[in-house]
Parts: structure tokens; sequence; C-alpha cells
């Protein structure tokens, strides 16, 4: 016997497919950042599986939170690494590589690793659009 019920995975592009016509409403600099969203509860969508969810907006968003928080624990380890005066990576004018000589993508992975071996997309850069 198979499974009654369709792949998390399924389900999100069927909640992207329905986001469609906002995501085309959006100005194009919003854009990426809508998508990249959903790229979000796409890297947990394994875990949203689990629950089986009958509304998989629940876990939709708490996966898209959850990256959210991961970024920002990044950034408070890097602002409290320059406050320390840890942050001089010897790169031309602020940028360059850090310490192991790579540049800095703004991926949580780069410093603490990922606990289950995917790599994170994670946006490099943090408040580049306008209101």
């Amino acid at each position: 016997m198979g499974r009654t019920n369709p792949t998390f995975r399924n389900v999100l592009e069927a909640v992207k497919g329905r986001w469609a016509d906002y995501r085309r409403a959006l100005r194009r600099r919003d854009q990426p950042h809508f998508d990249r969203l959903f790229e979000h509860a796409d890297a947990h969508a394994d875990a949203s599986g689990y629950l089986n969810p009958d509304d998989p907006m629940n876990p939709i968003l708490v996966s898209m939170l959850l990256e959210h928080e991961r970024r920002v624990a990044a950034l408070e380890a890097e602002v409290e690494a320059l406050e320390a005066g840890d942050g001089d990576d010897g790169g031309v004018d602020g940028e360059g590589g850090g310490e192991d000589g790579d540049v800095d993508d703004g991926d949580v992975d780069d410093e603490a690793g990922d606990a289950d071996g995917e790599e994170g997309d994670v946006p490099a850069a943090v408040g580049t659009g306008s209101r």
C-alpha cells in the first residue's frame, strides 16, 4: 500500500503556486527575497513532513523563522567579534577573506557547521532593499 498523503515537498510547491500572483505583484527588488523565504521552507521540508500538518502554512512559517533566527545569531556573533576587536580580517576596505581565507558570504555554516550536513541557503546581504 502506498502513502495516502502527498509529500510535504509537493504540498510546498502547491502553496508556492497559490502565492504566485502575490509574487508577481511584488516589486522586482522584493521577488528574490520572497523566493528565498520559500527556499528556507524547502530546506526544512523533511522535518515539516513529519508533522503531517492539516495547515501546511504553520511549518512553512516556522521554517522561515528558523532560518531567520540562524541568520540573526550569525550576525550577532559577527557584531560581538567586531566589537571585541577580532574583526580585522586583513581585507581591503573591510572586505575580503576571513581567518581561513574564505570570503564571508554570510553563510552560517561557515562558522558553526551544519548539524544535518546540508548546506544552508542564508543570504549574504541584509537590508539591501528599500521600503
